[in-house]
């Protein structure tokens, strides 16, 4: 039996099995030990897997070769894993800001921690991304040229503006710093939504009629910067309204893949039911609400506006809860499920802004609730790759990628198909072929 895990080293050997028989006379009755005809060998071959306790240099090159495969599977999804972070590390912060005045030290430090690790999954990642981006440029064109991967592109720079807005107050970030971040932001949200754009309209199989939630992730960036813009007052520095021209390209953009997702959800519902992808419809309209209130509302009252667009973020929850999520399905790719965290926290945040300037008591239970759903989600999702990380250094499971065809368990080639054959099968096989060929003897003679 070939075994593939990495675990063992084994070497084949061959056993020979000789097999004598001795054929009857039918005719006679009666039992004849002719050499050339009543004794036949029988060479099997037989693979025996035995350990190989000498072959130490090979298992070693393995063990080194173990970081390269890790880093050549790095997909561009565990961005996503820093994207959930900061989202909730901005929705800890706004919770400080607007019921706190920032003065509350555990809600601070909550931020700060979120923060922190954010900032430490999304240096990881790129790091060993860049790895691949070097050594293993083919496998990076793959994701550029993918309908739905190519999109994931666009998450490096939305982790660098979420960490922007998110920043602790106890790091007192100068505002000239958190401004040259807004206009690095801007100008990799340009750059990539540029190429997505141009598939959109010129490529047969990304184009927009074909349409799907990861879609939306080169339209959040629009209104996350928008967000950032008028945190850092950037209208009143560089006197453009960046923030109002940066609402109305993702707007129009939104507006335009909503009604193409939900019109051709039918057409993927095996695919995209319970997928923590769909939880990306809520991203935009979230952050969008506390863009339109900053806008358009003033301290005390709410925009009316932006409550018409937090309607339509309310009643989305309900789809996705009666959908089922997959979080007990093993993770597809690393990063997967880490879809249900951003979307989850920016529509927490919607509600917590709704619920500091509305001042009542059922707001206030309607942002509690959606603070708890938000972090009950980050803590399931974390948990769910801790656990599929530790099945995965038992070689009980693996870190794969649909994309890449990779295996990362197996590092021989797999076994050729072989048939299992019996002793007895082949005895029989002989003394048929033995006794065809007396029939064929006496058909001559006659």
């Amino acid at each position: 039996m070939n075994n593939n895990n990495p675990c063992f080293n084994e070497q084949e050997q061959e056993q020979v099995v000789l097999v004598v028989e001795d054929d009857e006379d039918g005719a006679e009755g009666e039992e004849t030990h002719e050499p050339h005809e009543a004794e036949h060998a029988v060479v099997v071959q037989e693979r025996a897997l035995v350990p190989n306790n000498n072959n130490t240099n090979s298992s070693s090159n393995d063990d080194k070769e173990v970081p390269a495969r890790l880093l050549q599977r790095i997909p561009n999804t565990a961005f996503g894993i820093g994207l959930g972070l900061a989202g909730n590390a901005i929705l800890w912060k706004t919770i400080s800001d607007l019921f706190f005045e920032s003065s509350n030290d555990l809600i601070n430090t909550a931020n700060t921690v979120l923060w922190i690790l954010a900032l430490a999954a999304g240096l990881s990642v790129g790091v060993c991304y860049l790895y691949k981006c070097l050594y293993h440029r083919h496998l990076v064109s793959q994701e550029l040229k993918h309908p739905t991967r190519i999109h994931y592109m666009n998450v490096p720079h939305l982790l660098l503006i979420m960490l922007t807005i998110s920043v602790p107050h106890d790091f007192h970030a100068s505002i000239k710093v958190l401004r040259i971040l807004f206009g690095i932001g801007g100008v990799a949200q340009i750059v990539s939504t540029q190429h997505v754009y141009n598939n959109w309209l010129f490529h047969s199989q990304c184009t927009i009629s074909l349409a799907t939630p990861p879609f939306l992730l080169s339209t959040v960036g629009w209104f996350l910067l928008a967000n950032l813009g008028l945190s850092v007052t950037i209208e009143d520095a560089w006197g453009l309204a960046l923030p109002q021209f940066c609402l109305g390209i993702g707007t129009m953009f939104y507006l335009v893949l909503v009604f193409t997702i939900m019109t051709s959800l039918h057409e993927h519902q095996q695919e995209l039911k319970g997928s923590p992808s769909l939880t990306l419809l809520m991203a935009p309209p979230s952050v969008a609400v506390i863009v339109i209130d900053a806008l358009n509302g003033t301290p005390d009252q709410f925009s009316d506006t932006a409550a018409m667009v937090l309607g339509w973020i309310l009643i989305l929850l309900v789809p996705f809860a009666k959908s089922g999520p997959v979080i007990k399905r093993s993770p597809r790719v690393l990063g997967e499920y880490w879809a249900y965290v951003f979307p989850l926290a920016a529509a927490a945040t919607a509600f917590i802004r709704y619920a500091s300037k509305v001042q009542t008591m059922a707001s206030k239970i309607i942002a509690s609730i959606y603070i708890a759903i938000a972090s009950l989600a980050i803590i399931i999702v974390a948990c769910r790759m801790l656990y599929h990380t530790v099945q995965c250094m038992l070689c009980k499971a693996q870190w794969g990628d649909p994309l890449l065809n990779i295996s990362p368990c197996i590092t021989t080639p797999p076994p050729l198909p072989t048939t299992t054959t019996t002793t007895t099968d082949i005895v029989e096989q002989s003394v048929g072929e033995r006794r065809i060929g007396k029939n064929d003897d006496h058909n001559d003679m006659a």
